[in-house]
């Protein structure tokens, strides 16, 4: 019963997905939507709307060669997948019946809600509100300062801005992406928010929410007794500690391998503001104010590590999520004399979800390892791209990053076919497995076999 529901919501994710990627492409051979009239390629088009759905960011194409039609329809795109994932679920398990069951709940729980005996419509309306209300904000900001920096089309390039960087594709409407804005504080610091805001989670949101509306009723304004008092979750505590410390040992790493490099033209606060981004871009959001081919060595091993961990679970973001890259850590890392299970801020974790989160992070090196071989294959290595150009290409593809180091546009067919699988695969294998990995617990064997040892190490 449990293969055969978590075997129909599978398939109907992608069917979702893959819907898309054909009404996308097929509308993106129109000449309609560009400035030239002309089309391009139809492998291109499907590169660019798998692109977009899957929120990655990469492109064969220079994006100015779409018209605002155009790049109206890949805003639709991205919103349309960013939030593919979590909507499409909450809506699969709540349309069918009135009531929710308890192999669907405990999905919904597992995979990004806590609160799913309330009401998961309500959730739904919830992570809605919080999207739009945060896209909104961010289009205000950046219109605001698109506006001062003399752009004309400041209201539109604004909102394509703040839903692409919400929804972390680093689709940017301008040639260079953000590298016109690399002494605009202005604009970085807005698209770092959103970036952020997008990549921490629906479920971590609602939470910190939640907690400083108990907090500002029950400390400033002494409403009363509360029935029941809000705390900041474990997950929650996790991402935002995890979040936090990726994005100040990256903003550091960049600092030190670049100061006299990508950075050596800037001052100091130019140089933190666009080590900053380079930190917070990396996890999966594809925006760049430096190409990436001029950052040093330190800089690129830290990439390919950040755009492998990406964001947290619930959220718009792709690669392994913070939490699996946290639980895989803390028991690697774990004193040999602490008891089975791992305590974590005054709390136990069950070793199931250790298993999970390695489960998780070992599938994804290994599907990595397979697409970045694939490339390797398709490109002829030797003769066409570096070893480090086709590694930052596939991981950024997998890890939906949209990142390059500028040999996107010059790969060949096959290679572009083996990217559009990678950004499928990053986007939905890694999600499915979360779904998957650790559900089928319930099944206990029929036989036990007997125990022996291997030796290790």
């Amino acid at each position: 019963m449990k293969k055969t529901f978590f075997f129909a919501g599978n398939f109907r994710l992608i069917a979702y997905f893959s819907f898309l990627a054909i009404i996308g492409t097929l509308l993106l051979n129109l000449p309609f939507f560009y400035k030239s009239g002309e089309p391009i390629a139809f492998i291109d088009s499907l590169f660019v709307t798998v692109s977009a759905i899957c929120v990655t960011g990469l492109s064969t194409v220079d994006v100015s060669v779409f018209s605002n039609s155009g790049l109206f329809l890949l805003m639709i795109l991205i919103e349309a997948g960013g939030l593919g994932i979590i909507t499409f679920f909450v809506m699969y398990l709540v349309t069918p019946d009135k009531r929710i069951s308890l192999v669907n709940r405990r999905l919904l729980r597992d995979f990004f809600i806590d609160d799913v005996e309330i009401n998961p419509r309500r959730i739904l309306f919830k992570i809605l509100t919080y999207t739009f209300s945060i896209q909104i904000v961010g289009f205000i900001l950046l219109s605001i300062f698109l506006k001062k920096s003399g752009e004309d089309n400041f209201l539109f390039y604004g909102l394509f801005l703040s839903v692409s960087a919400f929804c972390n594709a680093g689709f940017s409407p301008y040639s260079d992406s953000l590298a016109q804005f690399t002494k605009n504080p202005g604009i970085l610091l807005s698209v770092s928010f959103l970036i952020i805001s997008g990549g921490i989670g629906f479920t971590v949101m609602q939470n910190v929410a939640h907690y400083l509306q108990h907090f500002i009723s029950t400390k400033i304004f002494r409403k009363g007794r509360i029935k029941k008092a809000v705390r900041i979750t474990l997950h929650t505590k996790i991402v935002l500690v995890t979040s936090l410390t990726l994005l100040v040992a990256g903003t550091i790493i960049v600092l030190l391998s670049d100061w006299n490099k990508a950075l050596a033209s800037m001052s100091f606060s130019e140089k933190l503001l666009n080590a900053f981004f380079e930190s917070v871009t990396l996890r999966t959001a594809g925006f760049e104010t430096i190409p990436q081919a001029s950052f040093g060595a330190l800089t690129i091993i830290t990439a390919f590590i950040l755009m492998t961990i990406g964001g947290s679970p619930a959220s718009t973001a792709g690669g392994v999520k913070t939490t699996s890259v946290f639980m895989a850590y803390i028991y690697a890392f774990r004193n040999t004399h602490d008891r089975s299970e791992i305590t974590v801020f005054n709390r136990d974790i069950p070793n199931s979800l250790i298993g999970k989160s390695f489960s998780i992070v070992v599938k994804a090196l290994v599907m990595l390892f397979i697409a970045s071989g694939l490339l390797c294959l398709s490109e002829g290595v030797a003769d066409s791209f570096t070893v480090a150009e086709i590694l930052f290409e596939a991981t950024s593809a997998f890890g939906t990053v949209g990142l390059s180091m500028g040999i996107t546009s010059s790969l060949s067919i096959l290679g572009k076919c083996v990217i559009i699988v990678t950004m499928f695969a990053g986007r939905l294998g890694l999600a499915t497995m979360a779904i998957n990995a650790g559900n089928e617990q319930g099944f206990k064997n029929i036989t036990d076999y007997p125990h022996e040892n291997v030796i290790i190490g």
